[in-house]
């Protein structure tokens, strides 16, 4: 709603969810220009009622002192490469906790919130209760919009992202119900969840997977999943190895991240996930085996096609 001086109608957050202090969770390893993005996207947006704590897990001081220089109201806290996503995500939180926060959000530093979409996630958790609801995801990159996803192990799938159209024909209210939430990207829950279920299992997947296995095991203690449909994060997930920008090239690359736990398709951190979540546990290296053969299938095609358009290139 626009007022008659073109300015926005800011919806009233309720008294009860104003007390309900909110802390946001940023991990970061490296990329201060995404986090800068990502941080002035907060402080300029409608709500300002909120705690931000980056947690650097970096090699150097670097984002610390530029994040304290250039955003003195938010919180750094130093910690150690080896903690990965999972370890700084638990050490940001554990901090929101003890000094009394009632909300949690979190979100990666490449993500970047619109100025209505933390008041209108506030809106929705108060109406929802036991629940963890996040904005629909646009992608900077594809210019495509995530609204809910899936998972299928049985076949090796441990997400599946259907068309957005798909939810927008399906759903007509402003919540839609999902089955899994995509990484730390703006979603918002109540501190209790972790004393529940227990927070990111850093020991045993430190970085990818972790996420998922959260959620899971949220829906299995019953907490609803949501994604609130007029709210919107921004991704720029460009500088991650689950970017479509085809920067595994050579076979000894693609081979490589099979074994990198920074990468997505590490095997270790598959078959985790996999033995917790299977339909049958027992068959849970066929899942990883159906996984993986996914991802070769997928970098054939695409090393194929690279090569044909070289060679189109050259003869042309």
């Amino acid at each position: 709603m626009r007022r008659s001086d073109g300015r926005k109608d800011k919806p009233a957050i309720p008294a009860a969810m104003v007390n309900d202090r909110l802390a946001i969770i940023i991990p970061a390893y490296s990329g201060y220009e995404q986090l800068r993005h990502c941080l002035e996207s907060l402080y300029n947006s409608q709500y300002s009622d909120f705690d931000v704590v980056v947690v650097d897990h970096g090699d150097t001081d670097e984002l610390t002192s530029r994040v304290r220089a250039a955003f003195p109201r938010t919180t750094c806290i130093r910690g150690t490469p080896d903690l990965w996503w999972s370890g700084a995500s638990n050490l940001g939180i554990r901090h929101a906790l003890n000094g009394g926060s009632k909300l949690i959000m979190l979100l990666n530093h490449d993500c970047y919130v619109h100025d209505d979409t933390i008041e209108k996630l506030l809106l929705c958790m108060e109406t929802t209760a036991n629940a963890i609801i996040t904005p629909v995801q646009h992608n900077l990159y594809t210019n495509k919009d995530t609204i809910g996803a899936l998972s299928f192990f049985l076949l090796g799938f441990p997400t599946i992202v259907p068309p957005a159209a798909w939810y927008r024909r399906l759903y007509s209210q402003p919540l839609v119900p999902t089955h899994l939430i995509l990484g730390g990207r703006d979603a918002v829950m109540r501190a209790n969840i972790f004393q529940d279920t227990g927070y990111f299992d850093e020991i045993n997947l430190p970085h990818y997977g972790a996420d998922h296995d959260f959620y899971l095991r949220c829906r299995s203690a019953g907490i609803r999943l949501f994604v609130c449909t007029d709210s919107i994060v921004d991704i720029d997930d460009t500088q991650t190895t689950i970017a479509e920008t085809g920067t595994v090239k050579t076979l000894a690359e693609f081979t490589h991240t099979l074994r990198d736990r920074s990468s997505h398709r590490n095997i270790r951190d598959l078959y985790t996930l996999f033995s917790r979540h299977y339909p049958v546990p027992r068959l849970a290296p066929l899942g990883v085996a159906l996984n993986i053969m996914r991802y070769f299938f997928v970098y054939m095609t695409k090393s194929v096609l690279r090569t044909l358009k070289s060679w189109h290139c050259t003869t042309g």
